[in-house]
């Protein structure tokens, strides 16, 4: 009968959105819509129209009909942009990492040190095995 193994262990570490980032301004994060503006273009008429032209923010905008029926909105750079509400808006928020070893099903978080500590322990097995061609 052979030896038994090992379980097999995962590590990883994890910056969850709820614990580890927050909203930040466009500023911050430097989007490309506010360093650089944006241009939004909607049919003429439409109610994308009324929504860019009556929204009740403190943007400014340049317009200009075009061909086809669309009327271009120019946002000049410094504003704040349409996809702020978006994920690619928020930064960490300083909070470490959780370390997190997964054994047989079994997730547990913990200490940093041990983290490494264990994971280190198991690549050096893994290289042992490795050398003796087994």
């Amino acid at each position: 009968m052979g030896q038994p193994h090992d379980p097999l262990v995962h590590f990883r570490y994890a910056r969850p959105p709820i614990s580890h980032w927050r909203k930040a301004p466009c500023k911050e994060v430097e989007c490309d819509g506010y360093k650089y503006g944006w241009i939004t273009a909607v049919p003429v008429g439409s109610d994308l129209e009324d929504l860019v032209r009556h929204h009740k923010t403190a943007r400014f905008w340049k317009e200009e009909r075009r061909d086809g029926g669309l009327v271009c909105f120019w946002f000049s750079p410094g504003q704040t942009c349409f996809n702020a509400h978006k994920s690619d808006h928020y930064v960490p928020n300083g909070a470490p990492p959780l370390y997190i070893r997964k054994t047989d099903g079994d997730s547990k978080v913990i200490e940093h040190e041990r983290w490494e500590d264990e994971l280190h322990h198991g690549l050096d097995r893994v290289e042992k095995i490795y050398q003796r061609g087994g």
